[in-house]
């Protein structure tokens, strides 16, 4: 698990290196819920604007840890490697997009049910498909909120909100 975070953050580091250097980058974060797990976590996210119309948006989310019975505990977290579409332009400020792109979704259940301690760890692939907004500031940071549905995998929908830093 802490291989595949490792090898997402350095893909992610190469491509925005790699990238021109009069391209738009934001990093940010917010606040998402998982509708499936019924959770709050927290979300980390960039974007690499592509072109005036299309952008690249890879991100992480870590979900709050559970605590089940017999000291079993769930944590959960999920990579999410998304493309954007500008299909909605309100003036200079506010941006409607349609998102798509792959969702790879890990439970960890860490616990001991009869005395046997355990460990298990379930990764599975999905379709993310979703409606997103963001409102551009007159400084660096702009807010965003979006609405996806992940199909396969984990079935859910997510809801994210939080702020970008431009570069």
């Amino acid at each position: 698990m802490k291989q595949l975070l490792l090898y997402f953050c350095l893909s992610c580091c190469t491509f925005f290196c790699l990238s021109t250097t009069n391209a738009q980058i934001q990093l940010g974060g917010g606040l998402t819920f998982g509708t499936g797990i019924s959770k709050l976590g927290l979300n980390l996210r960039g974007t690499y604007e592509i072109n005036d119309k299309f952008l690249a948006a890879p991100g992480v989310n870590f979900f709050f840890k559970d605590k089940a019975l017999n000291d079993v505990s769930f944590s959960y977290f999920s990579i999410d490697l998304d493309g954007r579409y500008q299909l909605i332009a309100i003036g200079d400020e506010i941006n409607v997009y349609p998102v798509a792109g792959i969702n790879i979704f890990n439970v960890k259940i860490d616990g001991s049910t009869t005395g046997i301690r355990a460990r298990e760890d379930g990764i599975s692939v999905g379709l993310n498909l979703g409606l997103g907004t963001q409102i551009e500031t007159l400084t660096s940071l702009s807010y965003f909120g979006e609405f996806k549905v992940t199909i396969g995998g984990i079935d859910q929908s997510t809801i994210t909100a939080g702020v970008l830093y431009g570069f």
